[in-house]
């Protein structure tokens, strides 16, 4: 994926860094131990105009990043709750194909498996033990959306997308003001403007922005599905026997607990009803041969 990007990449630090991004992931495992991962990266629409973006701009490099994405296999919708716009990628991956190199940007995991499900005949187990960074999140999106690096106060770059022809970025040495200009294939073009300057110096207005508007924080949020009842959880939340919450703490690691078992019951019964069986039969045997024995 060389363009998931929903901005230019300055604007999406800003963002992220505020906390105008709203991330949530979703991991379900079923009792064969096949994993399926959602996950939404969204942006708040308001923010976008406060800086008098062309809205055109965001909604093409949206389409962009939904074809970079189902190109690596992922199904991907549009995302639009309340303020909120963005894209939710989903995957299946079977409990022989999954390991920790699929989990989501931001999270870690110590086994190579995570949400392997260990059996024995007498009970299933499932030991979740991860880890989330959100800074780490951050710096994989930037990453991903940065294909050019350059310090210059203007050039023009080449986009990897068939549909743009290039990107030029000029810069204003006194004032600061950024301006993008994408041109597309089919004659229209899309402008992108922002200060670099004042970008890091928002916190104060955002502050006030957030009490007045509280739907405007940040959220992050993780939600895991699991076949059983968790035995063990540090959940933020629990959502039913089998479903967990947890809130994601934006600047530091947060660790992620759920386990959970399942006595093999039939397995059990099973076993007994063979002793049961051997035992009655010793018995018939024994008084067989007692009755036999006159």
């Amino acid at each position: 994926m060389k363009r998931f990007i929903f901005l230019t990449v300055a604007v999406m630090t800003m963002f992220l860094t505020t906390g105008c991004i709203k991330c949530s992931y979703n991991f379900e495992i079923d009792k064969k131990g096949n994993v399926t991962i959602a996950e939404v990266n969204a942006i708040n629409s308001q923010m976008f105009k406060a800086f008098n973006a062309d809205e055109s701009s965001l909604n093409k490099q949206f389409d962009t990043a939904k074809k970079d994405l189902e190109k690596e296999g992922y199904k991907v919708e549009n995302y639009n709750e309340g303020n909120f716009i963005g894209l939710k990628r989903s995957k299946n991956y079977s409990a022989t194909s999954f390991n920790m190199t699929k989990l989501p940007a931001g999270f870690s995991a110590k086994s190579l498996n995570p949400f392997e499900i260990k059996e024995s005949f007498l009970k299933n187990t499932l030991n979740i033990k991860l880890s989330y960074n959100y800074k780490k999140a951050q710096e994989n999106m930037e990453k991903e959306g940065n294909t050019d690096n350059t310090d210059d106060s203007s050039f023009n770059e080449t986009s990897n997308d068939p549909n743009i022809i290039s990107t030029n970025k000029t810069v204003d040495e006194e004032t600061g003001e950024v301006t993008e200009i994408t041109e597309y294939r089919d004659g229209s073009t899309a402008t992108t403007r922002y200060n670099q300057n004042t970008m890091n110096n928002f916190g104060n207005a955002l502050s006030s922005m957030f009490e007045a508007n509280p739907e405007m924080k940040p959220s992050a949020e993780l939600v895991i599905k699991i076949p059983y009842k968790s035995t063990e959880n540090n959940a933020t939340k629990v959502l039913s026997d089998n479903e967990y919450q947890w809130d994601l703490t934006l600047q530091e690691n947060v660790d992620i607990v759920l386990k959970a078992e399942k006595i093999n019951w039939n397995n059990i019964l099973g076993a007994l009803f063979v002793i049961v069986a051997v035992i009655a039969g010793l018995l018939i045997w024994n008084k067989y041969k007692e009755t036999t024995s006159w």
